[in-house]
C-alpha cells in the first residue's frame, strides 16, 4: 500500500468524521440522563439522536481545524473547545451523585486523572522518540 495523498485525505477525512461522531455520541449521552430517585437513569428520545447529529456537525469543523490548519491560534482555541466539551462531559454527570458518595466519587475521579495523566506523558515520550528517530534515520545517507 502507498502513502498517496489521496489516501492521506481519505484517513484524514476518516479521523475528522470518527472523531465528530465520537464527540457528538459523547453530548447524546450526557442528553439523554435523567435524574430519578436512586440517581439517575438513560433515557433515550428524538432529543437524544438530534443532540448526536447536531453534536457531530457541532464537533466537525473543531477536527478538522485541529487535524489540519497550520495556524497555531485556531488549532489553539479548537483544542480549547474540544477539551471543554471533553470535561463537560466527565463532570456534567456528577450533579446526579448524592452528596454522600462525594468523597469515593472524588478519589476515584483523581485516581482517573493521574492514570489518564500517565498514560499521556507515557505517549508523549514514545512520539518523541519515535520522531527522533525518524528524523535520524532520513538523515542517514544510503550506503553508509
Amino acid at each position: 500500500m502507498t502513502n498517496s495523498p489521496s489516501n492521506d485525505r481519505q484517513i484524514v477525512g476518516i479521523m475528522e468524521c470518527g472523531l465528530s461522531l465520537a464527540f457528538g455520541g459523547l453530548l447524546a449521552s450526557l442528553q439523554s440522563l435523567h435524574r430519578t430517585p436512586r440517581g439517575y437513569a438513560c433515557e433515550l428520545s428524538a432529543w437524544t439522536f438530534v443532540t448526536l447529529l447536531a453534536g457531530s456537525i457541532l464537533m466537525f469543523p473543531l477536527f478538522k481545524i485541529l487535524i489540519q490548519s497550520s495556524d497555531r491560534k485556531k488549532r489553539r482555541v479548537a483544542l480549547t473547545l474540544i477539551i471543554f466539551t471533553g470535561a463537560l462531559g466527565f463532570f456534567y454527570p456528577l450533579r446526579f451523585v448524592p452528596q454522600s458518595k462525594m468523597p469515593e466519587v472524588f478519589a476515584g475521579l483523581i485516581t482517573a486523572v493521574f492514570a489518564l495523566g500517565g498514560i499521556a506523558f507515557t505517549m508523549l515520550k514514545i512520539h518523541r522518540y519515535l520522531s527522533r528517530d525518524a528524523e535520524e534515520n532520513s538523515q542517514v545517507k544510503p550506503g553508509h
